[in-house]
């Protein structure tokens, strides 16, 4: 059940063809990027996948050892 909020797509179709997405180190992003598995499911469907990052971990997230 979708959340409240504008829908993905309007009634005339989408807007841009291109999924901008941010990519760490480690975890889902990180693999999803090095499996290619997305780009090109998307690419199916005419959408291109931008990968963007990865961004520097904020300091209040770091271990002190």
């Amino acid at each position: 059940m979708p959340g409240p909020g504008p829908p993905a797509f309007s009634a005339s179709g989408r807007n841009t063809g291109t999924l901008r997405l941010t990519r760490g180190y480690f975890g889902l992003s990180y693999l999803a990027k090095e499996h290619g598995a997305l780009e090109k499911r998307l690419a199916d469907q005419g959408i291109k996948v931008e990968w963007i990052g990865p961004f520097p971990i904020p300091t209040c997230l770091r271990s002190s050892t």
